[in-house]
């Protein structure tokens, strides 16, 4: 007995090719999308000056055990600030659990990492403290996240809206809480 396969009409064949031509758009612009992303990130960035040395900043800054006690942002930070790291921490306002790598950690400097929502190329963030000694004998921290993915388009005033306020009253806290310790010390 020999089975035979019916042939597709010339209707199917052509629904096909509109469906698998559809489909490679939307691919194409899928990727196109997340690789303008990656060269035009969207970026949020707040600063405070503190009465304060960026070792003495460094070190409160990487305390993570003691976040609970002063972070309004950052809760439950686990992990060890060193390049290639992977650290721990849930965010506040939204409750995100992230899992973010160190991709540097330069003592008195630079403290940064990179992590992903789901999947990288979604809603990927490059978070990054900078310290900045000031000829006064202070520091400026800056505060900055860099967010690439194909949903940041549609994210943008939302994280304008909250991230940056975020920002804001994580820096307050970290300058209080660091020019305590140099009273107290």
């Amino acid at each position: 007995m020999t089975v035979t396969t019916p042939q597709a009409g010339p209707n199917q064949r052509r629904r096909r090719a509109v469906a698998l031509l559809i489909a490679g758009v939307a691919l194409v612009t899928l990727v196109i999308a997340a690789l303008w992303q990656r060269a035009h990130p969207h970026v949020i960035s707040a600063s405070i000056e503190m009465d304060a040395s960026p070792a003495d900043l460094w070190s409160v800054l990487t305390d993570f055990e003691a976040y609970p006690e002063w972070n309004p942002s950052l809760l439950g930070m686990r992990g060890t600030p060193a390049v290639g790291e992977v650290l721990s921490f849930r965010t506040a306002e939204d409750g995100f659990d992230i899992k973010p790598t160190v991709l540097a950690a330069t003592p008195g400097r630079e403290l940064r990492w990179e992590g992903h929502l789901v999947v990288v190329g979604l809603f990927d963030g490059e978070h990054r403290f900078v310290l900045e000694e000031l000829p006064s004998g202070g520091t400026r921290l800056t505060q900055s996240e860099s967010f690439r993915g194909i949903l940041i388009p549609f994210m943008a005033a939302w994280l304008d809206e909250n991230t940056l306020g975020e920002f804001e009253a994580m820096n307050a806290s970290l300058k209080e809480r660091t020019e305590k310790a140099v009273t107290d010390s």
